[in-house]
């Protein structure tokens, strides 16, 4: 093999294959996907700018209004079970606020506890004043998360097209180990028909370990979901976007990963 035919090799490996256009502060932005749907990112690091934000929205938005994960969370994890009636809430007054945009679908990242008692990190699924469902988180998560919240999954939500699907921060990383199996061992994670993936984050990756030790949390948090969103595109051969709606890792370490990634 000649020096020219490795290094347009080397050269073809280390292409990225993937463009991504990232917001790094928190705030409303807009996107559109490839076919054509808006997308309101609604970015805000707490719930008062969330609420906020939502309160103004015009009555002709349309498409999705996305928050980042557990927003309506007004404390630490320990102390969601006593904090339910707050989160609650919360979550009735995106249901009201949902009226004044009826043609838009909000994915609002909240704590939800059912009839038996279990508690979920979710997304729940409103459109003009009513919750039609939820998509849960189902793994990868922190240690802590892993004391309150259940992976046991409900059914899962549908979404404005079925080529539409959403995931939940670090859930992105267990897709990734489930695109390296058959087709039989994937599950549902990432829909064969889906060509659009929502993220709904507070980003944090300490059950990603491949790759390097980084030399700061902006290399660990930007490289890890770099890496995911590389592989998950490698992986899925049907995916041809990722837009992730994101607020700041826990103590405020980095700033948010408000991300729109296409397939190149």
């Amino acid at each position: 093999m000649t020096l020219q035919i490795i290094m347009l090799q080397s050269k073809k490996m280390n292409e990225k294959n993937y463009s991504v256009d990232y917001k790094r502060s928190p705030g409303n932005y807009e996107f559109i996907t490839k076919d054509g749907t808006p997308v309101l990112a609604m970015a805000f690091p707490d719930w008062d700018g969330f609420s906020k934000s939502l309160s103004s929205c015009h009555e002709d938005n349309s498409g999705y209004i996305i928050s980042p994960e557990l927003i309506t969370m007004p404390s630490s994890l320990d102390e969601i079970r006593m904090n339910m009636d707050t989160i609650n809430d919360r979550i009735r007054e995106v249901q009201d606020l949902s009226k004044n945009v009826p043609n838009s679908l909000i994915l609002l990242g909240t704590p939800t506890l059912d009839g038996n008692d279990e508690l979920r990190n979710s997304l729940a699924v409103i459109k003009d004043g009513q919750i039609n469902g939820y998509i849960d988180k189902r793994g990868a998560m922190w240690p802590d998360e892993e004391k309150e919240f259940s992976s046991n999954l409900r059914e899962q939500s549908k979404l404005k097209s079925l080529g539409h699907t959403a995931l939940i921060c670090s859930d992105l990383v267990t897709a990734m180990a489930y695109g390296c199996e058959d087709e039989t061992s994937r599950g549902d994670w990432i829909p064969s028909d889906a060509e659009t993936l929502f993220v709904s984050s507070c980003w944090a990756i300490p059950q990603y370990n491949g790759i390097n030790t980084p030399k700061s949390y902006e290399d660990r948090f930007k490289g890890g979901l770099e890496k995911v969103v590389s592989s998950i595109f490698s992986d899925y051969s049907n995916l041809k976007e990722v837009i992730m709606v994101d607020r700041e890792a826990p103590k405020k370490l980095v700033d948010p990963y408000i991300a729109h990634f296409k397939r190149r």
